[in-house]
């Protein structure tokens, strides 16, 4: 039979569950599963704040939890609900399975590219929010205070149909206030040499 509330914990919950972080409020009621203070919370009419709800270690542990499954059962994908789908479209929800992408390794090209950006602040598969019906835009690699957009591009690039769709998707980009830099996989590899040479012994 589950113990009672005494009237010290549920003063106690009251005071920190609307705001506190999910470690504080379990620490203050030692005993309790999250799941039971949220059952006694609904019953006290109490709800959590946004920000405390989902707080930095909670989205790092969801976010990890969520790769993992979707990692090991690739075929759930397909199974998300359309609610969910709709809000990742529309960029409310940022999916925390964008560093997935399609599933396959990222290029040697890009690997080459964020030994290079990484210390100058750039996120690698950066998602923004588009303004449209559509889903959000995946950058290689986005810098949010610069608003800059570094895509590392293929041969694929060359070919007209993927032209025009990366001017659509660039023009698009640099309505949102977001400068678009492309450089083509050899490039990288070049820069990378040009800054060894200046290393290296002679």
């Amino acid at each position: 039979m589950p113990r009672t509330w005494s009237s010290q914990e549920e003063e106690l919950l009251i005071a920190l569950y609307p705001a506190a972080p999910r470690h504080d409020v379990m620490k203050a009621l030692p005993g309790r599963t999250w799941k039971a203070i949220g059952i006694k919370a609904s019953r006290l009419w109490l709800s959590r704040s946004k920000e405390a709800a989902y707080d930095l270690e909670t989205k790092r542990r969801m976010r990890e939890a969520a790769i993992k499954k979707y990692r090991e059962h690739p075929e759930l994908r397909g199974h998300l609900s359309a609610k969910t789908k709709a809000l990742y479209r529309a960029g409310v929800l940022k999916s925390p399975l964008a560093t997935l992408g399609n599933g396959q390794a990222p290029p040697p090209y890009e690997n080459l590219a964020w030994v290079l950006l990484e210390p100058l602040g750039f996120q690698r598969q950066y998602c923004v929010a588009s303004d449209h019906a559509g889903p959000p835009y995946k950058l290689d690699f986005g810098h949010p205070e610069l608003k800059l957009d570094v895509e590392i591009d293929g041969t694929q690039h060359a070919e007209t149909r993927i032209q025009e769709r990366d001017r659509e998707r660039d023009a698009h980009l640099a309505s949102l206030g977001w400068r678009v830099i492309r450089i083509r996989n050899h490039t990288v590899s070049a820069a990378l040499m040009k800054i060894l040479a200046k290393r290296l012994p002679e």
